[in-house]
């Protein structure tokens, strides 16, 4: 089985800077299991992240040219470069199959609605420090060398400052991420979405 093509940069691919016709979007995250439900019928709250500093960069894939069955492929090899950020210009890393990469059946995975996660605001007041944050989410692009598609989450405070890089408490940071965690648990999707494709205007030179 070839790794497929279209997952990788080409040479006359472009990052992809944010722009409204991303919103009708949607983005896909991977699940070690199909199991995606507790008890109370909600997404598993593990599986958006295990724990809460891993909401520094949340790591998805852009639905589009990467399919929903795109999920079940699994680089194995991590002592390769397949996971080092893309820059344009750089040839991708394609992964050799039963060698850096195998298909994963047991695999499940969910969804958002870009439009949906960047419209999303909430609070939280620091009792100890006095003060209050108004947090929202952005999502960026952040290729790889073996998947064009890459894109992450991330917690904002305010329109500039990422969490991670405000200065306070580790303490807090990990209670202004477990406030994000939950809202972003509130608004997963568990069934495949009705997705369409990003012009490719828009990462073609």
């Amino acid at each position: 089985m070839n790794y497929p093509s279209r997952l990788l940069p080409q040479s006359d691919y472009k990052k992809i800077t944010w722009a409204n016709d991303l919103r009708s979007l949607f983005l896909l995250r991977h699940a070690p299991t199909q199991n995606l439900l507790d008890e109370t019928k909600k997404l598993k709250e593990e599986y958006i992240a295990r724990q809460a500093d891993h909401l520094r960069d949340l790591s998805t894939h852009l639905l589009g040219e990467f399919l929903v069955e795109d999920n079940k492929i699994e680089v194995v090899e991590k002592g390769k470069d397949f996971f080092s950020e893309w820059s344009e210009g750089e040839s991708a890393s394609k992964p050799v199959y039963s060698v850096d990469f195998v298909i994963n059946e047991e695999r499940g995975c969910f969804y958002w609605s870009i439009e949906e996660i960047i419209s999303l605001e909430f609070s939280h007041t620091d009792h100890i420090g006095n003060s209050s944050y108004q947090l929202n989410f952005k999502v960026l692009h952040t290729p790889v060398k073996c998947n064009f598609w890459h894109f992450s989450i991330r917690v904002f405070s305010g329109s500039k400052s990422e969490v991670s890089t405000l200065a306070v408490r580790n303490s807090l940071k990990k209670i202004l991420w477990r406030k994000a965690k939950e809202q972003l648990r509130e608004c997963a999707i568990t069934k495949p979405p009705h997705f369409g494709k990003l012009d490719p205007k828009r990462y073609k030179n």
